[in-house]
């Protein structure tokens, strides 16, 4: 008992020194897999300090809890998995919760998922009811600032509401425009909406009948170009002037500028903007004074730029353009080493001094239509992947096929996206190539005219891109549909761009004869086309039977003759093909019906070679030598058997003017010998 105690107590000792080591990528969020309520009440997830906690997942898993600053684990369910498990005394904090499930390896278990809990100190209240505050009129106040203090067990992200007695919402940056008393409604509510609790805040103000609001200007001078309330991020050294328009001698005026100290107006200070997020606001004061009552105005200046520029260039949205849709072309930057950035970020300002020219080229001679000039204020922005970005949009109106450049073939067949820009942050252009498609072209050609019963083989002549076998870099896939006008199931298909086989051939067979009409619809990103051809299936005789003797015959009946005999042989033709009409299909294709041709030629081979050819070789081949006659358009033919006795089949090939043969039957012709005479007689006297 001893050992297994301390081998988990190593085992703990591990978790707790280790477990937030272990996992090489964040986590999942355990969402469902876990949850969490006040024990004895499932419905219950408002966590408060002391209330006993039960956690379920489901599986059995192992808890921990982590102080979310510190990182130090305050409470664990090891070494017991569990799929339920109380905290009896909880302690208020907001938590990284990890769980972890029981392996057969060292150290035993492993990471699983992973969440945060907030437990509160107590529900919210406050201590005060009025909250009373003195101030003067104008003054602009932050209420949350004045009533937070009064606020028991406040948690991280609480939220407040304000009101006027009419219930009207109040900014939280309010300014007070009434001398005496103004009662304002406030409602805190924490962040999980668990608690909420409310108070009024009583506002006496004194008059300030000898303050005005006055106006000012607050102004920075960039490139001989005067800004209102703004400067570059990019900008280390930026005068900023802050002067009040015809100021009052009976008043006082004192500027603070991101919580320095007090400057007497009209003043000037110098800002780096490096100092500052992208975008950011740099809080401004103006304190106004009688010498009797203080009023603040609060004011901001945006510190906004396109940003330091690093390994900046222009990147296209990678998906096909297509004529008449809008490319989206936007500036990336990846700024390594700058403050307060990631790597490889869209720019989604401009600040002022900064300037982006578009163009586009197409054969290296500049469009003049698509040029577009951004400026500070005066740019175009677009949602792009979550994110609100700059983004430089054209319509092309042609395709880019025809973009020859006799300088350089870089860019050959596409359009060229270039971007200059010009700022304080760094100066450069880069370009971008982007190629404009049209849909694909479908095309097919079948190797007809054919015989009923023959495959039809539909040659894909469909192209797409400028050599007609190019699709797209960020084309995915190809897609197919033909419609066989038989009422046949359509045929559908997709092929990925991947394949090299892009245009890929169709095969059908037709069950009757006659003129359809086929569809092939392609489509690919820019949207489909479809081209429509007739295809001819010929008729072929129906039927032939044979005739030997003047005696029809059955494909196997034998015709027994002596060796010497001659055989006559005839060929009925059956035919059954009307004349030529149009006829709507039960599915609604129309197809036309073919007569057939009565113009036969026959071929007749008196020994058919079944035993050195392949069975279902072409008859005609099958015919032993010297056995065949061609008879033409004679529908008749006789042979003499006088070479020796034996088994012979007889076939015939009946050839329609289209080409097109019949199958036929192989009767037997069985030759024997002739009887011999044998004469005997009496000796006579």
């Amino acid at each position: 008992m001893r050992k297994l105690l301390f081998i988990f107590s190593v085992l703990l000792f591990f978790l707790i020194g280790t477990h937030n080591t272990f996992a090489q990528v964040p986590l999942p969020s355990c969402g469902p897999d876990v949850s969490y309520h006040v024990t004895g009440d499932p419905l219950d997830n408002c966590l408060v300090a002391g209330n006993s906690i039960t956690f379920n997942s489901n599986t059995p898993m192992f808890f921990f809890l982590d102080d979310v600053n510190t990182g130090v684990n305050i409470w664990n369910s090891y070494p017991f998995a569990q799929t339920s498990v109380d905290w009896n005394t909880s302690i208020s904090g907001t938590y990284i919760c990890t769980t972890y499930i029981p392996v057969n390896q060292f150290p035993f278990v492993q990471e699983y998922c992973i969440d945060t809990i907030t437990i509160a100190t107590g529900p919210l209240s406050f201590n005060q009811n009025p909250i009373l505050h003195s101030d003067c009129e104008k003054n602009t106040i932050n209420l949350e600032d004045i009533v937070a203090p009064y606020l028991n067990n406040v948690m991280d992200f609480t939220q407040y509401l304000f009101t006027d007695a009419l219930g009207d919402p109040l900014n939280n940056l309010y300014t007070i425009n009434n001398s005496g008393i103004t009662n304002i409604n406030v409602t805190a509510i924490s962040f999980d909406g668990c608690y909420t609790a409310t108070t009024s805040l009583e506002i006496n103000a004194i008059a300030t009948p000898n303050i005005t609001i006055p106006s000012y200007n607050i102004e920075t001078t960039i490139q001989n170009s005067v800004y209102d309330k703004v400067i570059n991020t990019c900008d280390n050294n930026a005068d900023v002037s802050f002067e009040v328009n015809s100021p009052s001698t009976n008043l006082t005026y004192n500027w603070i500028i991101d919580g320095g100290s007090p400057l007497p107006d009209p003043a000037q200070y110098t800002l780096n903007g490096n100092n500052y997020l992208n975008p950011s606001y740099v809080p401004v004061k103006l304190q106004i004074s009688d010498g009797v009552c203080t009023v603040d105005i609060i004011d901001s200046i945006s510190c906004v730029g396109i940003g330091n520029l690093g390994d900046w260039g222009v990147i296209a949205n990678n998906v096909p353009l297509c004529i008449d849709s809008n490319a989206i072309i936007y500036l990336q930057n990846d700024p390594s080493t700058i403050l307060y950035t990631y790597p490889e970020y869209k720019i989604k300002n401009l600040g002022p001094g900064d300037t982006v020219i578009w163009n586009v080229k197409c054969g290296g001679i500049l469009l003049p239509q698509y040029t577009e000039v951004m400026t500070y204020n005066n740019y175009n922005t677009i949602l792009f992947q979550g994110e609100e970005i700059i983004a430089f949009q054209f319509k092309p109106q042609t395709e880019s096929c025809g973009c020859l450049d006799p300088v350089s073939s870089t860019y050959n067949e596409l359009f060229e996206i270039t971007a200059e820009i010009i700022s304080s942050c760094g100066n450069g252009s880069a370009a971008q190539s982007k190629k404009v498609n049209e849909p694909i072209q479908s095309n097919f050609a079948p190797n007809d005219p054919v015989c009923e019963g023959v495959e039809v083989v539909f040659g894909n002549l469909s192209a797409i891109g400028c050599n007609g076998t190019d699709p797209d870099q960020n084309e995915d896939s190809l897609t197919y549909i033909l419609d066989f006008g038989d009422c046949s199931p359509i045929l559908s298909g997709t092929v990925p761009t991947s394949d090299p086989n892009l245009f890929p051939d169709f095969t059908h067979t037709y069950d009757a004869p006659g003129v359809y009409f086929v569809k092939l619809t392609a489509t690919s990103y820019c949207g489909q086309s479809s081209f429509e051809d007739s295809v001819v299936v010929l008729p072929a005789p129906d039927s032939v039977q044979f005739v030997i003797n003047d005696n029809l015959m059955c494909p196997t009946c034998p015709t027994d003759i002596c060796l010497g005999e001659s055989v006559s042989v005839k060929a009925i033709v059956w035919n059954s093909h009307v004349i030529r009409d149009t006829v709507v299909l039960a599915c609604g294709d129309t197809m036309f019906e073919i007569p057939g041709d009565n113009n036969y030629t026959f071929n007749w081979c008196f020994n058919v070679n079944f035993g050195n050819n392949p069975t279902g070789c072409n008859p005609t081949g099958d015919c032993h030598p010297g056995y065949d006659i061609n008879t033409f358009n004679v529908d008749s033919a006789e042979w003499v058997y006088d070479d020796s006795c034996g088994v012979y089949n007889i076939s015939v090939v009946v050839t329609d003017a289209n080409g097109c043969m019949p199958v036929t039957a192989d009767p037997p012709v069985r030759v024997f010998p002739p009887p011999t005479a044998l004469f005997s007689s009496l000796e006579v006297c």
